[in-house]
């Protein structure tokens, strides 16, 4: 089945035959003749790699076929890389390859090696034909191979909306039903879902998960994967038996798949209908089958061909009941040769892996996966094709990790990939005991540590590596491995036919000189190892290499100096690389450059070890530069006035984010130099006008390049640490702009320069802006410097006044003279206010606008000093808040009479309010508190003036968490019956707890910290049935009284499972501790005890082995546990 990796083999070296360079070479080396009776042959026996991979099954004989075939294959492919790298040392080509770089190649006597490759090639055409005449033994079959062809595909999207979930919802509603439903017999819930990969467990889950009942449910969300090799005993309290899809379910989601766009409802032709409902039927309502099998003949729309699936594929591929996989099989079979090869590939990635689609496509043109169809194609947009073919054919779900697209392959996905590659691609296990000498690509996802250094022991039988990948995460740098200069030399020279080398993150100090044998490597990447200062100059050897990646190298101080000479190099990523001090000389010429990460102009005082770059010329004609590039330390730029717009960026068109920094981080700040050099500067760095991202930071002119209202395609402007800067120019033309950003301005008054009667319509004004962040500008008085008689600040009330119709989100920072900016009366997101006075909003609240601010969901309002309440007329509208914050407010008393109308409001908290009393405008009786329905969190902390908290508090029913802190006058505060979670900190008055405690039935876990004339516990905690945890800390007086056993309060408490006294220890008894852990929260024990000064924690113990023992011990341990908290330790 590996078939599709050779297929893709093959047709690169038909490829590579047939094209210019090489024929140019051959006629100079004078083997034309065997170079194209080479071709044919491959072509010949590539025509029956199909018939052959599906006779192997049946014929031992056309299993070795094949595997001389492969292993002749790839022989020929390795060779023929090797005679286009001597044909570029000797100066055997012409085109682009300068004489210099054959002088700096050039190393052997020419004719001597020419006589040697016209020996090699003649064997080779020998072996290939021996090879294709034995193929007539066994009657093989023909077969067109296709060529790549673009897809009409639909568009694609990175989440699962809730019509793409097919009858789920009954299963949704029960397990939801579970999660809610009190339980007290119990301390934590496990409810499995089981099923058979496919059926759409984790799918249901995540529709779970997702759920606004849930969201709104439960304050503390995770969601973990954990992979099938991750064995863990676990007793399981109630199970649902995830069955399929109904049959009308099915078919509905069939025809999703099947029909295009518009004839998901169902099709004109009956006799088709019929057909798909029986290859329904047959997928026994799984989903990932019936995906898998609709993707293929969404392709194929005629009876015969569903007729000839139904009767004669699926018959067979559906014999063994409640298996899918000869269905999903069914799907690589269909696939297109070009992408069998790519998809086998896959195999290399762990399961649950994240692929960074970029990285995955520089991976299959380093092998040679990637045929374009015409020679104005670029490589990576023809991977980027195939991609989403796969993609759209169901071999990749879409997962959004930080807010960015990544894949995965479902678990049946990835072991059929495995199955396809079969010893082609391995994952190398810990032990290494899977290592095949036949593997030509491996991957190792693991830690790098002792056993590593066993395992590379193999890699003396390595020599037919083609690929060598670390594929694990660098997040826990201290427990990874390092590869040393000596082992990192013996990789080197026992794999020296690699096309792709990937050592992320393994503490590699220094790269050997050795590295020049990989004279096929087109992907090296030795990003995340910090320890590299310099590369040697002998990777300007490798000239097949297309990809060097050196991201988060924050050491490295210089890249190859002969780099020049990497004619073939297309992506330089050497992001986060702050230690660099220059780009080396030449750099420019690489003109098929379309990735570089970082640009670093140069500092003249620097000392180098070569020749260095002249400047931003190097940019000049390095036009095919798409994604990012950051150019920094642009102070040490000096041709300022000759050479203004040397980096030409107007002519990089394919640029989507620049970002232009003054310094070596985004936190210089230019304070001195010449105002005229800077604005010179800037403004011959315009880009050109598709630019979708722009980043400024520590730019030291006084005014703003007026380019920038050129921009009409940004989405994305932030300009930083411009502590000069006194004027921008107009921005409301950027009417795709979505997020601004300033921060740092010291001396920028205004936004806007200009009178506001010259502004744009208010129709048009900023239309598609979304969210304003501004911070740390402390003379930033309003958006425009109106200077006509009718002043905005005077009319408030002007209907005509511009506004943010679509502004979602504001975030102002300590601007303490910002009075006033443009109305901003839809906000949806976030309203965040921190050192600003209330006046900045005063354009917004006089608007008569009835549905000011309705659909505002957050705010929090940080030092506001001018406030003693908020604006009545404001908060009345507020009826979507969930979540409001109040900190800092001296003169703050009371919130407003307007509080009722928060309906919506779930969150409610307030700080370091010196006269905050309480929200007494609400009346004494309480009875206004019961408008706020959703109300489930409130915390008042810092607040002095605070005596009691009103009995109304009662009313709120929704009330599960409340916090009270460092509030000295308490005295006395509520009983809230449905209070899960009770925190009551630094209140030194606060003298007992009234016995009414007993009431709160609902409460889960008590605090109660730095109490110390808190004299006793009531009576009423014997009541507490549904409390699970009680940590006492810094209150002598109860420490003493809650002794165990002995203690006078003991016998009220000693129903708690889980007991923490002064944090000295943690006793956990009467249950699990496994249950004990998810109940109150691992990550919360974890960050308590590091705090404690221990120095093992949990985190350090999570790993597969540590893990299957931590778990099994705590189904298995005893019913009692201490937990020292300085010294963890499981058993």
């Amino acid at each position: 089945m590996a078939e599709g990796m050779l297929l893709g083999v093959a047709q690169k070296i038909i490829d590579e035959l047939g094209s210019w360079a090489f024929k140019e070479v051959a006629s100079l080396w004078n083997v034309e003749a065997e170079l194209e009776n080479i071709k044919n042959t491959v072509s010949t026996i590539q025509a029956v790699l199909r018939d052959a991979a599906e006779q192997q099954r049946h014929s031992h004989q056309v299993k070795d076929w094949l595997e001389k075939l492969k292993d002749a294959v790839y022989e020929a492919d390795d060779l023929f890389g090797e005679f286009y790298s001597e044909a570029l040392r000797q100066g055997g080509m012409s085109g682009n390859i300068t004489k210099k770089v054959r002088n700096f190649l050039s190393t052997s006597n020419p004719l001597v090696l020419r006589q040697e490759m016209s020996g090699k090639i003649n064997a080779m055409k020998q072996k290939l034909n021996a090879i294709a005449e034995d193929r007539k033994l066994f009657h093989l079959k023909e077969y067109h191979v296709e060529p790549p062809v673009s897809m009409d595909r639909e568009e694609t999207h990175s989440f699962v909306l809730d019509e793409k979930v097919i009858g789920r919802e009954d299963d949704k509603e029960a397990i939801i039903k579970l999660l809610l439903e009190p339980n007290d017999e119990e301390n934590v819930s496990i409810i499995s879902i089981v099923g058979i990969g496919g059926l759409g467990k984790t799918t249901l889950a995540q529709f779970v998960y997702n759920d606004k009942n849930i969201k709104e449910h439960f304050e503390l969300k995770m969601w973990i994967c954990i992979s099938d090799i991750f064995d863990v005993k676990m007793i399981i309290q109630k199970i649902i038996s995830a069955t399929g899809l109904n049959e009308e379910q099915s078919w509905l989601l069939f025809k999703q798949i099947s029909f295009r766009k518009g004839q998901g409802q169902g099709t004109n032709n009956p006799r088709l209908e019929e057909i798909g409902r029986e290859i329904v039927r047959k997928c026994q309502g799984i989903p990932l089958a019936i995906k898998s099998i609709g993707n293929v003949l969404r392709l194929e729309k005629t009876e015969h061909k569903w007729s000839y699936v139904n009767n004669n594929i699926l018959e067979s591929a559906t014999q063994q009941k409640n298996d899918i996989f000869p269905i999903l099989k069914l799907s690589y079979d269909y696939l297109p040769s070009h992408l069998k090869s790519c998809f086998a590939f896959c195999s290399l990635f762990p399961k649950d892996y994240e692929i960074d689609k970029v990285t995955l496509a520089q991976l299959w043109i380093a092998q040679g996966f990637i045929r374009p169809s015409n020679k104005n194609q670029e490589l990576e947009d023809v991977a980027d094709e195939y991609f989403k073919d796969l993609l759209w054919r169901s071999f990749f779900e879409e997962v959004n990790v930080f807010g960015k697209l990544k894949y995965k392959m479902h678990d049946l996905i990835h072991d059929l990939a495995q199955l396809v590659a079969r010893a082609e691609c391995t994952i190398i296990t810990r032990d290494g005991n899977n290592f095949d000498e036949k593997t030509r690509h491996v991957s190792l996802p693991f830690y790098i540590d002792s056993s590593f250094i066993e395992t590379s022991g193999l890699l003396v039988r390595a020599e037919k590596l083609r690929t060598y990948l670390l594929t694990f995460k660098p997040s826990m740098p201290h427990r990874a491995g390092k590869i040393d200069e000596s082992m990192l030399n013996k990789l080197i020279l026992s794999c020296r036919r690699l096309r792709a080398l990937g050592l992320c993150g393994v503490r590699i100090e220094r790269v050997p000189d050795s590295i020049e044998k990989l004279i096929h490597l087109t992907y090296l990447d030795f990003s995340e190892n910090l320890g590299i200062k310099t590369l040697p100059n002998a990777i300007s050897r490798l000239w097949k290499l297309q990809t060097l990646k050196v991201n988060g190298c924050g050491n490295l101080k210089e890249l190859p100096r002969d780099i020049r000479f990497l004619v073939g190099l297309r992506h330089l990523e050497n992001s986060n690389c702050k230690g660099l001090s220059h780009m080396p000389d030449g750099l420019g010429q690489i003109t098929c450059l379309q990735t570089l990460s970082l640009f670093v102009v140069r500092d003249n005082q620097a000392s180098t070890s070569g020749p260095i770059s002249s400047g931003l010329e190097e940019l000049n004609s390095l036009n095919s530069l798409r994604g990012e590039l950051e150019i920094s330390k642009l102070r040490y730029f000096e041709d300022v006035y000759s050479e203004p717009n040397a980096a030409n960026l107007r002519a990089k068109q394919y640029l989507d984010q620049l970002t232009l920094s003054w310094g070596a981080t985004h936190s210089f700040f230019c304070s001195d130099g010449d105002n005229d050099s800077y604005e010179k500067l800037l403004e011959g760095l315009q880009p050109h006008q598709n630019l979708k991202f722009l980043y400024v930071y520590g730019y030291g002119g006084v005014r703003f390049s007026s380019w920038l209202s050129l921009l009409t395609n940004l989405v994305a402007l932030s300009i930083c640490g411009c502590k000069r800067c006194q004027q921008l120019p107009r921005l409301s033309q950027l009417h795709s702009l979505e997020r601004l950003s300033l921060s740092n301005m010291q001396v920028l008054e205004y936004i806007s320069d200009g009178d506001i009667n010259e502004e744009v319509p208010t129709s048009s004004f900023f239309p598609s802006l979304k969210s304003i962040s501004i911070w740390q500008c402390p003379n930033l008085k309003g958006w425009w410097r109106s200077t006509s008689t009718t002043d905005h600040q005077q009319h408030p009330h002007h209907r005509s006044l511009p506004s943010f119709h679509h502004l979602s989100d504001l975030k102002i920072w300590y601007c303490p003279n910002l009075t006033s900016l443009p109305p901003f009366p839809y906000l949806e997101e976030s309203l965040h206010l921190d050192g600003v006075s209330l006046k900045a909003l005063q354009q917004t609240i006089a608007m008569n606008l009835s549905s000011r601010f309705c659909k505002l969901k957050s705010m929090t309002l940080i030092s506001i000093e001018d406030a003693e309440a908020l604006p009545d007329e404001w908060m009345s509208n507020l009826i979507s808040l969930k979540k409001l914050y109040i900190r800092g407010g001296p003169k703050l008393k009371s919130l407003s009479l307007a509080v009722p109308h928060l309906t919506s409001l779930e969150s409610l908290a307030i700080r370091d309010c010196e006269l905050f009393d309480s929200i007494s405008d609400m009346g004494d009786d309480g009875i206004e508190w019961q408008h706020l329905k959703c109300l489930s969190s409130l915390c008042y902390e810092s607040v002095p003036n605070l005596k009691s908290i009103p009995s109304g508090l009662q009313q709120v029913t929704a009330l599960r968490k409340l916090e009270i802190s460092s509030c000295p006058n308490l005295t006395i505060f509520p009983e809230p019956t449905s209070v899960v979670y009770l925190d009551i900190s630094d209140c030194p008055n606060l003298t007992s707890i009234p016995d009414g405690m007993k009431n709160l039935t609902s409460l889960e876990e008590l605090r109660i910290f730095n109490c110390p004339n808190l004299i006793s516990l009531p009576d009423g905690m014997r009541s507490l049935k549904s409390l699970q945890k009680l940590i006492i800390e810094q209150c002598p007086v109860l420490k003493k009284r809650c002794e165990k056993g002995i203690g006078e309060d003991w016998f009220k408490i000693s129903h708690v499972p889980v007991i923490g006294i002064c944090l000295d220890t943690l006793r956990i008894s009467e249950t699990d501790l496994a249950q004990v852990l998810v109940r109150a929260g691992l990550v919360l024990l974890c960050s308590r005890v590091e705090k404690k000064g221990m120095q093992q924690t949990f985190r350090s113990h999570i790993g597969t082995d540590d893990a299957n023992r931590f778990f099994e011990f705590c189904i298995t341990g005893p019913k009692e546990f201490s937990l020292a908290i300085n010294g963890l330790a499981i058993p």
